[in-house]
């Protein structure tokens, strides 16, 4: 079992020794754990796909756990966080920002265990590409992926929140990942997610992307491509029809 990579934000030394405690009794799910004393350390370290579970203080002296938490939701809006606090003060804000849980302390290894397993659930049913970096396995939520372009023996893979991540590997491979539904290839150096096309652009024969990149589109499959995203944005609307386009 894959184990799951959690971040912990917590000022108080004897807290933390506690939950370090827990967290080594627990067996399934296995934790890796890394330990920040001030949001802005974590902050500085963050990166999106990193962590599969946040755990964040709320009171802690300088930036406190909800400020924290919003400028990690500008990187990665969709990483699980649980907030950390000796007061329901914050509830309602911890909610807005997408909390999954409200951990109360001191810590108790079945709140602990609760809040893990919830997280071992969200990204077991979170749909992913896994590619090799540095020798190392990294998942990347479709949801977080604009587009694909190979770039000789690499991939890069373009995120939402703008990173480009280079990988081994070639896109043909990696689209028996993909979501058929989800994905277009629209060039052997392209495929996109079609949830970031902001338009289609017939004049130069390409997607327009939500980043404003022009994605490029083979002359014999232009029309093929053009109808799938049509029906994509279709099937959207009738699944979501509040939701603009």
């Amino acid at each position: 079992m894959e184990a799951l990579k959690i971040a912990v934000c917590d000022d108080q030394e004897e807290e933390q020794k506690r939950l370090k405690e827990i967290l080594r009794k627990i067996q399934a799910p296995p934790v890796t754990a890394v330990f920040f004393s001030r949001g802005e350390d974590l902050l500085e370290k963050f990166s999106a796909n990193t962590y599969d579970l946040i755990l964040m203080d709320i009171y802690m002296e300088g930036i406190n756990g909800i400020d924290a938490v919003a400028k990690i939701r500008e990187k990665d809006p969709g990483v699980p966080v649980a907030f950390i606090t000796s007061s329901l003060d914050f509830a309602l804000d911890s909610y807005r920002l997408s909390a999954i849980g409200y951990i109360e302390k001191p810590y108790e290894p079945e709140e602990i265990e609760k809040i893990l397993n919830l997280a071992r659930t969200l990204k077991i049913n979170t749909p992913s590409l896994y590619a090799q970096k540095n020798h190392e396995t990294i998942r990347v939520p479709f949801r977080d992926i604009q587009y694909l372009e190979q770039q000789r023996h690499q991939v890069s893979i373009v995120c939402s929140d703008g990173r480009s991540v280079l990988v081994y590997g070639k896109i043909a491979d990696m689209m028996l990942q993909l979501d058929d539904d989800l994905f277009c290839r629209t060039h052997k150096s392209f495929c996109v997610n079609m949830d970031f096309i902001r338009s289609v652009n017939p004049e130069l024969r390409c997607l327009v992307m939500k980043n404003g990149t022009n994605v490029p589109v083979r002359r014999e499959i232009y029309p093929k491509v053009r109808k799938r995203y049509e029906n994509h944005l279709f099937s959207k609307a009738r699944k979501n029809p509040s939701e603009p386009q």
